[in-house]
């Protein structure tokens, strides 16, 4: 989770497709310093967890989407 917030500080992609099970920063906490450093970014959680719960957090967040892990 800190090399993805570092890596969108260096590379301002497009779109970023995150994880939410992620070493020393998870998903959730990367989102937020994302959107806090910019509002405007197009982050898509991407994760195997699926619970109601963290999809409608991801998305008040700030997500733009939710993706449940595996994907055809």
């Amino acid at each position: 989770g800190a090399v993805a917030i570092e890596q969108y500080r260096a590379l301002r992609p497009d779109v970023v497709l995150l994880d939410l099970v992620m070493p020393q920063v998870d998903g959730k906490e990367a989102l937020r310093a994302i959107l806090e450093e910019d509002p405007a970014a197009r982050v898509i959680v991407l994760s195997s967890l699926g619970a109601q719960n963290d999809i409608e957090q991801c998305l008040r967040m700030g997500a733009c989407s939710y993706l449940q892990k595996p994907i055809d």
